[in-house]
């Protein structure tokens, strides 16, 4: 719900208002778009169908969504941009900030590209920030300890504001920690020339899809030494960055999450408040 609410407000340039009482058509909506809500058997299946199976999903033309849903926040984002254009209202959110690039560099169809761009930030940042939300949550339950260390370093500090949130270590290591040792991501890659694994005598053809599953290699020793099951903040003391090359829930690289800084922010001050509190 937090999530949602957040995200509508940056994304969809909206005040879901979603902790008021009475039906709440745009929280129906989005619960039911990340998944969250009561979602159709067959919603799942073709989702599941089109991670496996990419190519044949694209020539097939299949569709994540169900048209209705999809249509909503379609119309949605398109009444806001409307609503901007004609009224000249600006709020400094993610559809501004977008209505500035297109027209900075000459991109066509504006609308298209600022609806599909916010709906992707709504779409991949509610599920994911939520579900790592409730990971560190169940680790600090579990972890009184490390709670009582969060909580001293939070008191100890003045004004929740950016730069605080950012610079906090030990939470840092909080996030890190948990993040890594239970992570569900995987990327995929695309084999750009035939290769051979020598250790499993496997050949991988050219233009195989490979998915990598960064859980489990961050749960690899010889990444992360001293027991890496076990949940222990302070194995990133001394390299706190969530940059790092062997830390890889938002993966790495030039295609590493787009929305990674976000999500960041957005867990920082959820947790600060919920620890606060």
């Amino acid at each position: 719900s937090c999530l949602i609410e957040l995200l509508g407000d940056l994304g969809c340039g909206v005040k879901a208002q979603v902790f008021k009482e009475g039906p709440n058509e745009f929280y129906e909506r989005s619960k039911l778009l990340v998944g969250s809500g009561d979602a159709k058997l067959s919603s799942f299946m073709r989702f599941v169908f089109i991670i496996l199976f990419p190519d044949l999903s694209y020539h097939l033309k299949t569709k994540m969504f169900d048209d209705e849903d999809l249509d909503y926040f379609v119309h949605f984002i398109q009444k806001r941009i409307d609503m901007r254009n004609n009224e000249h209202v600006r709020r400094n959110d993610f559809i501004d900030l977008l209505m500035d690039s297109v027209k900075e560099n000459g991109i066509e169809e504006v609308d298209k590209f600022v609806i599909c761009n916010s709906f992707v930030l709504f779409f991949v940042g509610s599920d994911t920030s939520s579900g790592a939300l409730a990971l560190i949550c169940n680790y600090l339950a579990v972890h009184p300890n490390v709670q009582d260390k969060l909580l001293e370093e939070l008191r100890d500090t003045q004004d929740l504001d950016y730069n605080t949130l950012t610079s906090l270590k030990y939470m840092t290591c909080v996030i890190m920690e948990a993040t890594r040792l239970m992570n569900f991501n995987f990327f995929t890659r695309r084999c750009t020339k035939e290769y051979t694994i020598p250790e499993l005598k496997l050949t991988i053809p050219l233009g195989t899809d490979v998915a990598i599953t960064c859980g489990k290699l961050m749960q690899e020793e010889e990444l992360y030494p001293n027991n890496p099951l076990k949940f222990d903040p302070e194995r990133h003391a001394d390299n706190a960055s969530m940059t790092s090359a062997n830390f890889l829930p938002f993966g790495v690289g030039p295609r590493s999450c787009i929305g990674m800084r976000l999500a960041n922010i957005v867990i920082r001050t959820a947790l600060a408040h919920l620890v606060l509190n």
